[in-house]
């Protein structure tokens, strides 16, 4: 795969991917282990599972021990650090995808690039043919999911998800509702929360 940048304007240079954002924060040996919250997504049914709770409750910790476990059983489980959210956010996700042994998302890369190109109509559309026609389980984490306030990647994230293939899954952790059709999903059977109820007092 080709090196990757985040998406500029026309008027900015070219910003690299920093791959350290894209790795597995390390869980400490002392951590208490919640089998219980972990098994939630591994046996989920749907393309997306939300971890919603206030800001100390352990979230981070969590996704990314779900992350370490998964990667023993998949081709691995792309991290998506709170720091790409709100910049070079498809640029960093398909690179995570790549780091994770999933070898998609080259053409889409070249297409976030183009000046001026709908990333919805052609970026996003390359990268869900990748990742149906490599037909790999994977589990795709984004941390700190609310920080997701532009409502044009909310629109782009809800397209990624209603399309994904099967055996692809994407596992949020966040403070709030982020924006995206979560009663709609949540309806249709295609939501799993994990939710700590005192986010919303």
């Amino acid at each position: 795969m080709k090196t990757p940048v985040e998406d500029t304007s026309a008027s900015e240079p070219a910003r690299p991917i920093l791959l350290a954002k894209t790795v597995v924060p390390p869980v400490r040996s002392d951590t208490v282990d919640r089998p219980h919250l972990l098994a939630r997504p591994e046996h989920a049914a749907t393309p997306i599972t939300v971890v919603a709770a206030p800001a100390g409750w352990g979230k981070t910790t969590l996704l990314a021990q779900y992350a370490r476990a998964r990667s023993h059983r998949s081709a691995g489980s792309p991290w998506m650090p709170p720091t790409t959210i709100i910049t070079g956010f498809w640029a960093y996700l398909i690179t995570s995808l790549g780091r994770a042994g999933a070898d998609v998302g080259e053409s889409a890369l070249a297409a976030l690039q183009v000046p001026g190109l709908d990333p919805v109509e052609v970026a996003l559309s390359r990268l869900l043919n990748d990742l149906t026609e490599r037909d790999l389980p994977l589990t795709l984490i984004l941390d700190d999911f609310h920080l997701i306030a532009d409502s044009q990647i909310g629109e782009e994230v809800e397209y990624f998800i209603n399309y994904l293939p099967p055996g692809v899954q994407v596992v949020a952790g966040t403070r709030l509702d982020p924006p995206l059709p979560l009663a709609l999903w949540r309806g249709q059977g295609l939501l799993t929360e994990i939710e700590n109820q005192r986010r919303r007092k």
